[in-house]
């Protein structure tokens, strides 16, 4: 392929990944796709093998995590520090600072098990990888009558907009097979069989308050629907109303859900450009999750209109005991069931198929030499009506088994994060860890965006690199040498 063609391969990620004009949200930090040999980039890339015959595992515990924290406002423009050492929530401050729509998602995802065999003409992976991911959107509107409520206007109305929650937690047992289509292109697939543990979404979620032009009421409102799946015990009421939401013992019954189960497939292609490029591509994620074991669908649409209270029949001066005297706790018990039933959503199971977020990766890669190389990936998720999308360039480098990675993230058209990255492989394992913001570590919650992902992996049959060229050349052989140096002598 010849540089022309390179440059509509750049052209082409850096155009994708401006296309979307959402804030940015990344996986796993790109920079980890710049190793094919890296495990994480293996469960992320179906396509990425190893470029020896060696073996990978990995157990409980060793395998790590990767955690992403992601939002278009910082947590210290809400949770600010009183005194230079209490923190204290300041409305204020947030809403003063504050985007038109505010967001955060968070994502974890742990590899429990992992098992990567190399076959003859491909490799078989296994894992099993625990995720739990959750996103929360809401307007300024809402935090600015959180702030001054109806100050300075009188009687001012008030609309939430729409309040976005959604969250969900599943466990993913996959098998996956990648393999050699011809001498330049390696293609993978994966299948994966999913059992979802939790999971919650409203839609069109809002709530409104409507104050009378002369002062004489206030109308609250609430609608919504939306749905939760959780393994807990729920109590109704007779008119299909939230009673008691029972925990106890949810974290055990969260690792015992297999009720909800699903399917889904990834797939990924590697393609050899040259001696020192390649091109990869992946997507992910296709497929969904059927709740239909503690699944619950809510919808919400009340009214409920606000006189005061009529304290006359609650003051008596000389009989407290007249027919028509009402106990001022009861009176504000009556109001308070009013006011309370607009905002209790009615409930009722029903079976629901969650369709899982996509994710599309673009990957391209130039080793400059043995040791040095750079790349640029781009990585979109396609969420909730939004696609989101980071796009990374990175700078790579070798040496002695460690791998050095330093890369600029951009997070839709807002922030740009410095991150970082390292490697080493060893004969029986392999070490990494990888961010997306080194600036995080000194003040999480200045940032905007935040991603950690680590791990650890042993290896299988990973022979040990000889000590100089002469021991290469010569392993193995047979003879001695001739006393006519520098020609050699094989025995008969």
């Amino acid at each position: 392929m010849n540089r022309r063609q390179n440059r509509v391969i750049l052209i082409l990620i850096i155009l994708v990944s401006n296309l979307f004009p959402y804030d940015g949200f990344a996986q796993i930090p790109g920079s980890m796709f710049m190793s094919t040999d890296n495990f994480y980039a293996q469960i992320y890339n179906p396509a990425y093998r190893r470029s020896d015959k060696v073996s990978e595992f990995t157990i409980t515990g060793l395998g790590g995590f990767s955690f992403i924290n992601q939002g278009n406002f910082k947590i210290s423009d809400l949770i600010v520090l009183e005194n230079e050492n209490d923190p204290v929530l300041d409305f204020r401050h947030f809403y003063e600072n504050s985007n038109p729509s505010n967001f955060i998602r968070e994502n974890i995802s742990v590899p429990v098990l992992f098992v990567n065999v190399p076959f003859k003409k491909g490799s078989f992976s296994f894992y099993y990888k625990e995720n739990v991911s959750a996103l929360t959107k809401i307007d300024q509107e809402i935090l600015g009558f959180l702030t001054y409520g109806n100050q300075p206007e009188e009687y001012r109305n008030f609309d939430s907009g729409y309040l976005k929650l959604n969250g969900i937690g599943y466990r993913e047992f996959a098998f996956g097979w990648s393999a050699k289509y011809n001498s330049k292109l390696d293609f993978g697939i994966r299948g994966k069989i999913l059992f979802g543990a939790s999971y919650y979404n409203t839609i069109d979620w809002v709530y409104g308050i409507d104050t009378n032009g002369d002062g004489t009421n206030v109308k609250l409102m609430a609608e919504g629907r939306g749905g939760f799946m959780a393994p807990v015990t729920v109590t109704l009421n007779t008119d299909n109303t939230i009673n008691t939401i029972d925990p106890e013992g949810f974290a055990k019954k969260y690792f015992k859900e297999y009720g909800n189960p699903g399917v889904a497939f990834d797939l990924g292609i590697n393609y050899t450009i040259d001696r020192r490029q390649y091109f990869s591509a992946a997507v992910r994620d296709l497929g969904g999750i059927s709740f239909n074991k503690n699944n619950w669908d809510m919808n919400m649409g009340g009214a409920f209109d606000f006189y005061g209270f009529d304290i006359t029949s609650a003051v008596r001066f000389l009989d407290p005991y007249e027919t028509d005297y009402v106990d001022p706790d009861l009176l504000v018990e009556q109001v308070k069931d009013s006011i309370v039933t607009i905002y209790n959503p009615l409930l009722r199971e029903k079976n629901s198929f969650y369709v899982l977020p996509p994710k599309m990766l673009l990957h391209y890669q130039n080793m400059v030499s043995d040791r040095y190389g750079f790349g640029i990936t781009n990585q979109s998720v396609f969420q909730s009506g939004n696609i989101s999308n980071v796009l990374t360039a990175t700078a790579f480098q070798k040496w002695h088994g460690f791998s050095f990675f330093e890369s600029l993230n951009l997070h839709g058209f807002a922030d740009v994060t410095v991150g970082a990255g390292l490697q080493y492989e060893g004969r029986i394992a392999q070490i990494f860890a990888a961010t997306d913001d080194l600036f995080a570590f000194y003040h999480p919650a200045a940032n905007k965006t935040f991603s950690l992902s680590f791990g650890m992996c042993f290896l299988i049959g990973k022979e040990k690199e000889a000590g100089n060229q002469n021991e290469a050349k010569f392993k193995g052989r047979k003879g001695k040498a001739s006393e006519y140096l520098p020609f050699y002598e094989e025995k008969r």
